[in-house]
């Protein structure tokens, strides 16, 4: 897309997402819950929460995120960079990116190379 003067980017893409519990239903657990409610930001978590709730090839639009979570896109891009920092979310970019969801699975997942992830994608 071109980013003339007034333009904005915005990104839309195929994801894979791989959850602490299960990658194609949202499961959380009650204790990584309570973590994220007290180490994130209200509206990080919102996005956490949000991100659970989407299935594998749900197509990525920053608009449509920050709109259902009631930001603007410039905070969804904040917001994300405050769950990669505090290891909520690793983001594998690719021609199809792999959202990796939640801190034990973060943990699990953080360093390995993308065909390491125990699934082919």
């Amino acid at each position: 897309m071109d980013q003339g003067v007034g333009m904005k980017r915005i990104e839309s893409k195929k994801l894979f997402f791989w959850k602490s519990i299960g990658k194609y239903r949202m499961a959380i657990g009650v204790p990584e819950v309570l973590q994220a409610m007290e180490e994130l930001t209200t509206n990080a978590f919102k996005l956490l929460i949000y991100f659970y709730t989407k299935d594998t090839g749900w197509t990525y639009n920053e608009e449509h995120v920050a709109t259902s979570i009631g930001v603007n896109v410039r905070s969804v891009r904040r917001l994300k960079k405050e769950l990669i920092d505090k290891e909520y979310l690793l983001i594998f970019e690719g021609e199809r990116d792999v959202y990796v969801l939640g801190l034990e699975q973060v943990n699990k997942q953080k360093g390995k190379p993308l065909h390491m992830l125990g699934e082919k994608i």
